[in-house]
């Protein structure tokens, strides 16, 4: 903790972490519905510069911590290229799959049109979904109710997976019922456990961050359906990258020391140097 932090308590802390969700959820996300036909380059920025600023500015009021500390508190400086190593490792194999099955973009006609044509709003469906969702969600949301919050784990990582599949609900809308149900199932199960994932992965934000980014990359590629739901092959593909991954996590080591309903006090502690 820095020395210039106003020290909270968990409950303000829990509070000051949903309305930081919603606000950046309101500018960031939403506010493009209401607001004049940005264009693509326009809505990217929006939703990369609106979010996460939202975000910081949410970090340095409620803990009073100097702009320098938010990476830190968000679990972004903690190795970048290994994270993101480990998640193209770990991911790559759904993308051969969809190779090896002659699925996807490169082998249909006018496959690559929309990449072609709006290579932002592509950009922005898989590496700006990947940073803004998982920064959002687990690196602020998540991380502020156990490390700040005192939320047992478990607890904060239903929660948090319930709210990411229900504000996935729009994306799916006018979809049958069923798929839209899939659809949040799917997504609430993955938020969860992209929360899982951050505490094995000893709070490496950018693990999640490239896992997300990575696996929806290769789902446009293989253009496994319109929603998170899917079809069997392109599940089938999914799924063993999941059980691929979940190995991994585990084998990657005990939890980290931090995640179960650390207490500020606890996290200024056993804090590493350099966090402050």
């Amino acid at each position: 903790m820095s020395t210039t932090e106003r020290p909270v308590s968990q409950r303000r802390a829990s509070v000051a972490a949903f309305l930081g969700l919603a606000g950046a959820l309101a500018v960031g996300v939403y506010s493009p519905l209401v607001l004049p036909e940005l264009g693509d380059v326009g809505e990217l920025a929006l939703y990369l510069a609106g979010s996460l600023g939202v975000v910081a500015l949410a970090l340095v009021v409620t803990h009073r911590m100097p702009v320098h500390a938010v990476p830190a508190e968000l679990g972004m400086d903690r190795g970048v290229l290994q994270g993101l190593a480990w998640a193209l490792v770990l991911t790559v194999p759904m993308l051969l799959g969809f190779l090896v099955l002659r699925r996807g973009v490169f082998f249909e006609p006018g496959g690559m049109d929309d990449l072609t044509e709006r290579p932002w709003a592509v950009l922005q469906s898989w590496a700006g979904a990947g940073l803004v969702e998982e920064t959002l969600f687990r690196g602020y949301f998540f991380r502020q109710l156990v490390r700040r919050g005192g939320w047992p784990a478990g607890r904060a990582m239903l929660l948090c997976g319930l709210v990411f599949g229900l504000l996935h609900v729009p994306g799916a809308w006018g979809e049958p019922a069923g798929e839209i149900v899939g659809a949040v199932a799917v997504t609430a199960i993955g938020g969860a456990a992209f929360c899982w994932m951050l505490l094995r992965w000893d709070w490496n934000l950018w693990f999640v961050i490239g896992w997300h980014a990575f696996v929806n990359l290769w789902w446009t590629l293989g253009q496994g359906g319109d929603t998170a739901a899917g079809d069997g092959l392109s599940n089938a593909l999914r799924l063993g990258v999941v059980a691929l991954t979940v190995v991994a996590t585990i084998r990657h080591g005990r939890l980290s020391k931090h995640s179960m309903g650390s207490t500020p006090e606890h996290q200024a502690q056993t804090q590493r140097p350099g966090d402050t």
